[in-house]
């Protein structure tokens, strides 16, 4: 099994830096986060839709040659480990790329796939309709695995993947449908898969959980959890 010190960094970093921003992943920690950046004044950054960003739309070359659209943020140091973080089911909207500001800030090169193609949900039951239409295993096979080859082609280091909700349910997929994945971090979420699959995953995971969830019941997350491919499992009181 690979470890967080094949990653190229240590256990407690990587792990502090999921937790960290879990604990404030959320519409509210938008608002925060921007006055956070707006109060640092030696970052190189780029004008993306009116607003301040570090990073900038790219377009990712999937391994079936199509392409996808990505926000790509790098760090300040070079040949950095990747962290591929995976969108909410609101879409590609500014909290999920100030997340990705603050991963390359922690030295990571972040990169977002744009698995709705610029489309962003406004109301919760938008974003359910939207998140229905998704294809998953081709965002996982497709979108997500050409995002992870994008971030190796760049830097010897290894490249991990993470996500929120939905994101974090195609963390898990990914991680039994993409070989070039070294690590993960589920923040809630499950995939439609048989239990039994999540014994094929090789890879390090770190997964946050609820006590008190009708849609990641506790007996499912046992079910993960029961199949020994967890590095770390979290579960909090909701």
């Amino acid at each position: 099994m690979i470890g967080p010190r094949e990653l190229g960094i240590t256990a407690k970093s990587f792990f502090d830096l999921v937790f960290r921003t879990a604990a404030e992943e959320g519409q509210n920690a938008a608002s925060r986060l921007a006055g956070m950046a707006s109060s640092r004044k030696d970052r190189n950054r780029t004008q993306l839709d009116g607003r301040n960003r570090m990073g900038e739309m790219i377009q990712v070359r999937r391994p079936d040659g199509k392409t996808c659209p990505a926000y790509l943020v790098d760090p300040k140091t070079a040949n950095a480990p990747g962290f591929v973080c995976i969108q909410e089911y609101w879409g590609l909207n500014d909290q999920i790329k100030k997340t990705a500001d603050r991963f390359a800030e922690a030295g990571y090169r972040a990169l977002v796939p744009d698995l709705y193609r610029g489309k962003v949900a406004k109301a919760a039951d938008e974003a359910a309709h939207m998140m229905s239409n998704l294809n998953f295993p081709d965002a996982a096979e497709q979108d997500i695995r050409g995002a992870l080859q994008h971030l190796k082609q760049r830097s010897k280091k290894k490249v991990a993947v993470g996500g929120f909700c939905m994101g974090g349910a195609l963390t898990l997929l990914a991680a039994l449908r993409v070989p070039e994945m070294d690590a993960g971090a589920c923040f809630y979420g499950l995939p439609p898969v048989d239990p039994a699959e999540f014994k094929k995953i090789k890879i390090p995971l770190i997964c946050h959980f609820a006590n008190q969830d009708d849609w990641c019941t506790p007996a499912k997350v046992n079910e993960l959890e029961n199949s020994r491919c967890i590095a770390t499992m979290q579960s909090t009181p909701s």
